[in-house]
């Protein structure tokens, strides 16, 4: 379920300032895609080799405002690590917490496994669809 960005409207401010305390990052400058000199940065600070395309992955996706990894970035990172683009893609599409098509800037995840339908996990996700206006997928 994708939720949608919604600022306090008396102050305007996002609420992703706050966790920059907590995290130390910079959520709300990311943008849209990013350009190739980040994304080769963002591969010579996980360790620049191919044992790291998964943190380098992930580390871009994070970045990007929509939450996935675009082709551009995709082929910025196949060169540089010497990778097929056709054996990234297979990783990219492997791992469910990587995507290629632009999510929700905000994820929830709401878990549907047997505990947790028994702890009410649906009534939540009901909640969840109510108060937020949205549906699963959105």
């Amino acid at each position: 379920m994708y939720i949608r960005n919604k600022y306090n409207k008396t102050n305007n401010k996002s609420p992703f300032r706050t966790l920059k305390k907590v995290w130390g990052r910079n959520f709300w400058m990311a943008t849209e895609t990013l350009s190739r000199e980040r994304v080769l940065e963002i591969i010579e600070e996980c360790g620049g080799d191919k044992e790291h395309l998964l943190s380098i992955l992930i580390e871009i996706q994070r970045e990007c405002r929509r939450n996935y990894i675009n082709e551009a970035s995709a082929r910025v990172v196949a060169e540089k690590l010497d990778i097929p683009l056709v054996q990234l893609y297979d990783i990219l599409t492997f791992y469910a917490m990587l995507e290629t098509k632009p999510r929700g800037r905000y994820i929830i995840e709401v878990c549907n496994n047997a505990p947790c339908y028994i702890s009410k996990s649906h009534v939540m996700a009901k909640f969840l669809r109510k108060e937020l206006g949205i549906n699963f997928g959105e």
